[in-house]
This record gives structure tokens, sequence and C-alpha cells, in this order.
């Protein structure tokens, strides 16, 4: 199915107009209270649930069979990244009066539903598109994203804007050039990922508990690169696996 089918096909089931709605509609009340964002919630996870009980009928077999797996899989990495949690910051207490990530809750529980929201589309995507589109459409969207970002930041200076925008170029040369040296890409983005990891200082998280609110951009920043490195490695066994049959 084309990119433009696709789109339309979603556009045309009430469910997702409905769904979509609720959750722009809790991100965006959530400035005026965060309790409207479980608007957001039931928008992402109400769909499921009536589909489940049998209530909503309007997903086919492959798709039923492709949500359920993708379902598996964050309920595999969210619970161990659960118990990476526990083990670590429970290890990490130290006197009453030291704080620890466990003291802010809200932080806790945002990165667990990043790590599976993230876990679930990244599934998602590889069910649909496989690896090598995925990986694709993964760097160029998030290529996008990071321009919009550096264009905005650099608040009506064009040469600040120009100059950061830079920093997207590799990830549309990733996308164009990944599929013809898949291994090489991804080798390039795994070490990227690595290299930034350090360089903005991540490693230093555990040291800090009060830097913890920098999870969550964590997992959605480092989260597409190190998909994509991987998606791009196993389209090149899968590339293999074909040439030798």
């Amino acid at each position: 199915m084309s990119r433009s089918r696709a789109i339309a096909s979603w556009f045309r089931s009430p469910s997702n107009v409905i769904a979509g709605t609720l959750v722009l509609g809790g991100f965006i009340l959530a400035e005026i209270d965060w309790g409207f964002i479980a608007l957001t919630g039931v928008g992402i996870f109400g769909p499921g649930i009536l589909r489940e009980l049998g209530w909503l009928r309007d997903k086919d077999e492959f798709e039923m069979r492709a949500a359920r797996r993708a379902g598996y899989h964050a309920y595999l990495v969210g619970g161990l990244v659960v118990f990476l949690l526990i083990a670590v910051y429970r290890s990490l207490e130290g006197p009453e009066e030291t704080p620890t990530p466990i003291d802010y809750p809200s932080l806790l529980v945002t990165t667990i539903f990043a790590v599976l929201w993230f876990t679930w589309l990244l599934s998602s995507l590889l069910s649909y598109w496989g690896a090598l589109k995925s990986a694709r459409r993964i760097l160029y969207a998030f290529g996008t994203v990071w321009l919009i970002f550096n264009i905005m930041a650099g608040e009506g200076n064009w040469v600040t804007s120009v100059m950061q925008s830079l920093l997207a170029v590799p990830f549309f040369a990733a996308a164009w050039l990944g599929p013809r040296w898949p291994r090489l890409f991804g080798t390039i983005l795994l070490l990227a990922s690595g290299y930034f990891f350090y360089l903005f200082g991540y490693h230093e998280m555990l040291a800090d508990p009060l830097a913890w609110g920098r999870s969550v951009v964590l997992v959605l920043f480092f989260g597409p690169l190190v998909a994509s490195g991987i998606a791009l490695f196993k389209s090149a066994q899968i590339r293999d696996g074909d040439e030798e049959t």
C-alpha cells in the first residue's frame, strides 16, 4: 500500500479520527491542566481494548496480529526496564535526605511509558513495512522533527537556524544511502548514538538523580537512532539470506 493510500485509509476510519483527536487534544489541554492527559491515554489504549473485547471491528487479521505482536514486544521490553529501574535505583538509596528518582514518580512513570510506546511503535513499523522501509521512514521522520526544532530554536536568526539545521543532514543522508550500504550506515548510527550519549552527558544520570527528567528525551532521541541502526543490520541479513537462496 502506498503512503498516500495508507494515510487516506487511516482518515476514513472513524475510530482512528476519534482516537487521534483525543491524543492530540490531551497533549494540548495538558498545557492548561495535566489532568487532561488522561484523554491521550484513552485515545491511545481505548481502541485496542475495544477491539480485544470484540466491540470494535475495524482491523483485518493481519493488522490485529501485528498489533498483538507489537503489544507483546512492548510488554517484554517494558517489563525488563521496570525491573532494571528497581534494581538500579533501589540500590542507590542512601540517607533519607538524599533525593533519588523514586522521589519523583511522575518522571519514572513517564519514562516507562516512553519505553512502552516506542517499543510498540517500532514493532508495528517493522511488521507493516519491514526492516529497510522502517529504518528509512524513522530516519526521515527523526530528521524532519530535528530540522523543525532547530529552525524554531533559531528564534528568527536565520544564520543560527541554518547552522543548527545542518545537524539534520546526517539523518537524511543515512535514510537515502542506508539502503545501499546497510551495514556501514547501521554501524555509523549505532556509533553516533554512543557518541551523542556521552557528548550530551547522559551517562551522568545515574550519579545525579535530579537529572532523571532527561530520561524521556533519552528514549525518544536515541531510540530512533539505535532502532534504525539495528533495522539496517537486519535488512542486510535478510538481503544476504535472499542472495544465498
